[in-house]
């Protein structure tokens, strides 16, 4: 999943601490609300440490009935690259099953395409794609290995 909308009111800000914008308020809760009918509770929830996908998380969190202190932040999806990325994925744990990683562009969309090369959508903010994964443990999750359950936008949910 992509962190939602943020602002770019405040020109002082670094990236980091950039804080998410109205539509992306709305948009976190509306994306966690659809993933929670589809998939349920998850087991796990990853996010960047950055203001925008830690609100995000929460938001969302909220609407998944996930306890928001037990998200964790991992600071390799911030500024990530999809060798990042799949590195906090393979560190998960194999009792774990359903797994909402939370991060930034471009290497969200970059790993989406990896684990499924014929998924080619750039993850527009506050979109999330679902996978089926077929592996034993989450280390030997690899490229190709995923097929996509579902793709989800603000947009396709508003409409």
């Amino acid at each position: 999943m992509r962190h939602a909308k943020s602002s770019r009111d405040d020109i002082a800000l670094i990236d980091y601490d950039r804080v998410l914008n109205q539509r992306g308020l709305n948009d976190a809760q509306h994306i966690g609300s659809y993933l929670y009918n589809r998939l349920g509770t998850p087991h796990l929830i990853i996010s960047s440490p950055s203001v925008r996908t830690r609100q995000t998380a929460e938001l969302a969190a909220s609407k998944l009935l996930y306890p928001c202190e037990k998200i964790q932040f991992a600071k390799k999806l911030y500024e990530s690259s999809l060798r990042d990325i799949m590195s906090v994925i393979h560190d998960i744990k194999d009792n774990i099953k359903t797994v909402v990683v939370i991060g930034h562009n471009p290497s969200v969309s970059a790993v989406a395409n990896y684990l499924n090369g014929n998924f080619s959508e750039i993850i527009s903010t506050a979109s999330a794609v679902c996978f089926n994964i077929n592996v034993d443990s989450w280390d030997l999750l690899g490229n190709d290995a995923a097929e996509v359950s579902f793709f989800i936008t603000p947009k396709t949910i508003y409409t």
